[in-house]
């Protein structure tokens, strides 16, 4: 796959600065991005201390975004602290405003950015640390197909809210913006995450993994198993057959999985 540019703005980010200056609030947008800025500047900080690097960044309708170059390949500890490093960043500087400054309208816009980006949902940094608990004991991608629709449907749900809202308070868009990078991030960017997941799952970055060995039936697909896997474990699988045990690695199912597809069965017709 090819790497795209460095810096990329999403489309709803112009909507987004022109409703701003329409509302009179282009000062608050100016912190605000200013608060998010720090935000990914300490996730960037975390993942450089532990070897991973800014892949790109992404301007968006609720600040920037930094995608982590070689996240795939780090620990679970190491990627949750890495996500975890923007959130506590905010409150810590929300609070410094406004316990030792006395900003308070300061501090609770880093307390919204820290709050807002704990949600559950993807590309959010709370989606990022449910993937990874839930992806380490149900399967990364089968835990990423559901977040993805799951993080859809609540902006379709700021959507709805958002058409509430234009009714109540017209030209007030900022649901419709917000809800709509929702819906668009979570269709791109599953097939982006997805790429990264199989390579990884292909040539695994780690030199010393956790094994974790699986028992499947003889008619399981090579896109089921697959379903199953982890980047945190490195995988082998049994079928047991005329009183003989048959195994496979991961790196077999992969290579398996390459030329077969994902209805090709594990262990042949």
């Amino acid at each position: 796959m090819k790497e795209r540019r460095r810096i990329s703005i999403h489309p709803l980010v112009v909507p987004t600065v022109f409703f701003f200056l329409w509302m009179g609030q282009l000062k608050f947008f100016l912190w605000m991005l200013l608060f998010v800025t720090i935000h990914e500047v300490c996730h960037c900080i975390v993942a450089f201390c532990f070897g991973a690097k800014m892949r790109r960044i992404t301007l968006t309708p609720l600040g920037e975004q930094a995608e982590i170059k070689g996240m795939e390949g780090l620990s679970y500890w190491k990627r949750q602290s890495i996500l975890l490093a923007g959130p506590l960043a905010s409150f810590l500087l929300g609070f410094l405003l406004g316990i030792g400054f006395g900003k308070e309208e300061l501090a609770w816009m880093n307390y919204l950015v820290g709050g807002f980006n704990m949600l559950p949902f993807m590309p959010m940094d709370g989606g990022g640390i449910a993937l990874n608990f839930f992806g380490k004991r149900n399967g990364t991608l089968r835990t990423m197909n559901i977040l993805k629709k799951v993080s859809a449907g609540f902006g379709y749900f700021l959507i709805l809210v958002g058409c509430i809202q234009v009714l109540l308070y017209p030209y007030h868009i900022s649901l419709l913006l917000i809800g709509s990078y929702f819906v668009s991030v979570n269709k791109k960017g599953y097939l982006t995450y997805t790429y990264y997941i199989y390579k990884e799952l292909l040539h695994p970055h780690k030199k010393i993994m956790p094994i974790r060995k699986i028992l499947l039936e003889k008619n399981t697909t090579l896109g089921e198993t697959v379903l199953r896997m982890n980047i945190d474990y490195y995988f082998l699988f049994f079928n047991e057959r005329e009183g003989e045990l048959h195994t496979k690695s991961q790196l077999e199912i992969m290579q398996q999985l390459l030329q077969e597809g994902v209805s090709g069965k594990v262990w042949g017709e």
